[in-house]
C-alpha cells in the first residue's frame, strides 16, 4: 500500500499504520549495535542529516541507503541552504533524493523536483515552508515508485559545477538579521 493523498498522518505514523519497522536516531553513527540490525530487506532513509557516516554504515546497506536534500546538486551540497539562497538572491528551488555516499552529498541521484521559489519568499522559514510541501511529495513519489517496483534513473552529479556551502551557526554567523 502507497501513502495516500488522505492520510493526515506524519511519517512515522504512516509507517505504524502499515506495520512497518523502523527506527528514528539523531545521529545514527553513535547507535549501538544498529549494523546488525541491518539486513536485505532495510532502507536507510535520512531526511537532510546534519552529519558524515561511517564507511562500514553506508557499506552495510548495500545501495539501499538515501538521503532527502533541500536543494540542488551538485551545485549546493552541505546545510544552509535557504540563508545562502538569500545571500546569493536565488530562487531556483530543487529537492532530492540521492544515495548515500562516504562524501557530503556526492551520490547518484534517484528523484529530484525542481521549482521556482516565491518571489515573497523572504527569510529561510519563507523557503523553508514552500520547500517542505515540494519535499513531501517527492517522498511520496519515491515510495510509490518503491511500492510498484518501478526503476529509477539515476542521474550521476557532475564534480565539476559542484559547490560546497557549509552551515551557518547563530554564534558565529548571527549579524545576519533576516
Amino acid at each position: 500500500e502507497v501513502i495516500s493523498e488522505k492520510l493526515q498522518l506524519t511519517f512515522g505514523g504512516y509507517l505504524d499504520s502499515q506495520k512497518i519497522n523502523y527506527m528514528v536516531s539523531s545521529d545514527i553513527n553513535k547507535e549501538q549495535g544498529i549494523i546488525s540490525k541491518i539486513n536485505k530487506k532495510t532502507l536507510g532513509f535520512s531526511l537532510s542529516a546534519r552529519w558524515l557516516f561511517k564507511k562500514k554504515l553506508i557499506e552495510k546497506f548495500q545501495k539501499r541507503f538515501v538521503n532527502v536534500h533541500g536543494s540542488n546538486l551538485p551545485k549546493n551540497r552541505g546545510g544552509g541552504g535557504y540563508s545562502w539562497r538569500i545571500m546569493n538572491n536565488d530562487l531556483a528551488g530543487e529537492v532530492c533524493i540521492h544515495f548515500v555516499e562516504t562524501g557530503i552529498d556526492t551520490g547518484d541521484i534517484l528523484l529530484r523536483s525542481r521549482f521556482d521559489f516565491n518571489s515573497k519568499c523572504k527569510i529561510p522559514l519563507d523557503f523553508y515552508n514552500q520547500a517542505d510541501k515540494k519535499m513531501e511529495e517527492l517522498i511520496k513519489s519515491f515510495f510509490i515508485k518503491i511500492n510498484n517496483k518501478e526503476n529509477f534513473k539515476l542521474t550521476t552529479q557532475d564534480e565539476n559545477i559542484s559547490t560546497y556551502w557549509p552551515r551557518l551557526s547563530t554564534k558565529i554567523n548571527a549579524f545576519i538579521d533576516w
